[in-house]
């Protein structure tokens, strides 16, 4: 019951703003393509990350978080992503956060082409953390009816095929790909290096999830920093929920370990591409 309420007010609040965005479409004035990009990754303290720059007197959001233009709006044109933000005349700096474009393959190259000048932040999180925490959101939406050790054993399964098909197709979108890549979207590495071929690496930000529940205010301070935006001490940080590695009940150790052996690769080119630090490694 709860996972129908919180799809219907979804659907709802989507519907909501398509309707504003069609007008703005409408009017003569022309607007705004974002200073910047929250890009992921999911599960990652995007939202929070997004709450916290929206509250910058010097910073205009875009009508609702996630646009995912350059994933499932592609088709959309360029005036529709437009709508989504302040009027030219704006002085205030604007940006959209979508996690999903981090892991989208063809997310990148289409920002290069709409967005060429743009600055992107990234939030990285222990990618077990995330696949747990990935889970748990698709159990609340009423997605994921497996286990989560089932799921993670049927992730090839469910979405090889669907996201070879996507490389072959740009105008081809999986569902399933979007909802059930809790091992994928964790290999940080493959993901950065697509981004990293269409905009220079300096234009990036990598945050870790783990600096931003420890210290809110510093991280938010580093990417004003990064963003060329004036230092603001009073944006309301909320203390955030606790992001444990803690799995769902039942599952096992050689789970765990299943999924540390999935990501020990990508970690050790993490660490090579970022440094120690991003290798979240296991021995």
């Amino acid at each position: 019951m709860r996972a129908t309420r919180e799809r219907l007010t979804r659907r709802a609040g989507e519907a909501a703003r398509e309707v504003r965005v069609r007008l703005r479409m409408r009017a003569p004035e022309e607007r705004r393509l974002p200073d910047f990009m929250v890009i992921g990754a999911q599960r990652c303290g995007t939202t929070s990350l997004f709450n916290y720059l929206s509250a910058h007197p010097d910073v205009t959001p875009s009508l609702g978080k996630e646009v995912h233009f350059f994933t499932r709006h592609w088709g959309c044109g360029i005036r529709w992503y437009r709508a989504h933000f302040p009027p030219c005349a704006s002085p205030t700096t604007t940006f959209e956060a979508t996690p999903y474009y981090l892991f989208h393959p063809h997310a990148p190259w289409r920002a290069a082409q709409v967005l060429p000048h743009a600055r992107m932040i990234v939030l990285l999180r222990d990618p077990i953390a995330r696949a747990v925490s990935h889970y748990r959101h698709n159990l609340a939406l009423g997605n994921e009816h497996m286990s989560f050790a089932d799921a993670i054993a049927a992730e090839h399964d469910r979405t090889a095929a669907e996201f070879q098909r996507m490389l072959d197709d740009p105008g081809y979108e999986s569902t399933a790909v979007q909802r059930y890549s809790y091992v994928g979207r964790g290999r940080y590495a493959e993901q950065l290096e697509r981004w990293f071929s269409a905009f220079p690496p300096e234009r990036f930000l990598l945050l870790r999830t783990e600096e931003l529940e420890r210290d809110a205010a510093g991280v938010v301070a580093r990417a004003l920093e990064f963003l060329g935006l004036r230092p603001w001490a009073t944006i309301p940080f909320e203390r955030l929920s606790h992001r444990s590695r803690s799995t769902p009940a039942g599952v096992g150790d050689d789970t765990i370990r299943r999924l540390e052996a999935a990501f020990r690769a990508d970690g050790e080119r993490l660490a090579a591409m970022l440094g120690p630090e991003y290798s979240y490694s296991w021995s």
